[in-house]
């Protein structure tokens, strides 16, 4: 597949042949995001429905999305999870290029905050359903870590998705200096770190050789959520949300998923300190104590005394490999890549506000964890 952006018609074409457009459906673009390794497009039909399309641009990526694909369709009990929070699982239309029909017409769950935080001009208070929404979502994860899989899985899965991979490869570069210029240097801040490199190191030692893994989304978060519009559909009263991506599927600790989605509201919360909205940072923080504490107290098992612990060092993992990313697009990094790495660093002091505000009440809720 060509490096430069998919043309719609071809991307009709393609959708046709896999069923999931009618020959008399028009599909009009709604949205298109162009980055070096994924394209997104958001695409309307005519019948109502909206399709989220992302297009892997790096053919490396291929084989190991197509894997994820197939083993996911082997477990039907995936996608028949009832409730509020529906997954949509990929749907491969060619090589490199995956599907998620969603049946109403939907906007990304973070547009919102993202339109505020941009300031786009008019944009009004956040929706006060965010942080129920994410609450709605900590509880759906629970469900999917402890949903019964086919034993055979594990092993139909990648050992590791592009996340993983990314931050153990950046610690590598910091010790033998392999690599760019730019991403050698990023790797020996990270090492000049010394408890955010243990953690890290933590985190992926648990992902190698840990036990009782789970199958995790890969990148879970808002920002793989869709919320139905407006009048369209699901009454938007309704906590109702279609989880998308999945690409990066693969067995790990479930602290890995609670991590990466709590690690990006923290990114949120940042951004909003960075920009001064106190509303936004409130809603941001509200939201990420929500989905932790859905999770825990949905439990019907058991989760690990340190827990807590586990998940902070995941949510610094998520936002380390942002930085790293940040830097492999714009070359050195400078003040971003640092106040990324600041921040991941102190979401894992317990007596930093930021790690007590987001984590601190979860915590202490010792009779679940």
């Amino acid at each position: 597949m060509d490096p430069a952006p998919v043309p719609l018609s071809a991307l009709v074409n393609a959708l046709r042949q896999a069923g999931l457009v009618g020959l008399t459906d028009t599909v009009a673009e709604l949205s298109r995001v162009v980055g070096r390794q994924v394209e997104t497009i958001s695409l309307q039909v005519s019948n109502g429905c909206n399709i989220w399309v992302e297009r892997l641009v790096e053919e490396r990526q291929w084989d190991q999305a197509a894997q994820v694909e197939h083993a996911l369709r082997s477990q039907p009990q995936i996608a028949d999870l009832a409730g509020e929070i529906r997954p949509v699982l990929p749907v491969e239309v060619a090589a490199g290029l995956y599907a998620f029909p969603i049946p109403v017409r939907a906007d990304l769950v973070v547009d919102s905050l993202l339109q505020r935080l941009l300031g786009a001009p008019g944009h009004g208070p956040c929706l006060p359903w965010f942080p129920l929404l994410c609450g709605g979502m900590g509880a759906y994860l629970r469900t999917l870590h402890e949903l019964p899989l086919a034993p055979s899985l594990p092993r139909d899965l990648p050992s590791q998705n592009h996340v993983i991979a990314t931050v153990r490869q950046s610690l590598t570069r910091a010790e033998v200096g392999s690599g760019s210029p730019a991403l050698c240097a990023l790797a020996k801040q990270v090492a000049s770190l010394p408890r955010l490199h243990k953690h890290l190191v933590a985190a992926l030692d648990r992902v190698a050789t840990g036990t009782n893994h789970v199958l995790v989304h890969g990148r879970f978060s808002p920002a793989y959520a869709l919320r139905p519009a407006i009048g369209v559909g699901d009454d938007p009263a309704r906590l109702a949300a279609y989880v998308f991506g999945w690409l990066e599927a693969t067995f790990a600790p479930p602290s890995y998923d609670v991590g990466y989605f709590i690690g990006e509201l923290v990114e949120f919360v940042d951004v909003a300190r960075e920009v001064a909205d106190e509303e936004v940072e409130r809603q941001c923080r509200a939201a990420a104590r929500a989905f932790y504490v859905a999770y825990v107290t949905r439990a019907t098992g058991t989760l690990p005394s340190d827990f807590p612990e586990q998940v902070a060092s995941c949510a610094a993992l998520k936002i380390v490999e942002h930085a790293i990313r940040f830097t492999s697009l714009y070359g050195e990094g400078g003040t971003a890549t640092h106040r990324l790495l600041s921040v991941a660093d102190a979401l894992l002091d317990p007596e930093q506000e930021l790690a007590q505000s987001l984590l601190g009440e979860a915590r202490g809720r010792t009779n679940v964890i």
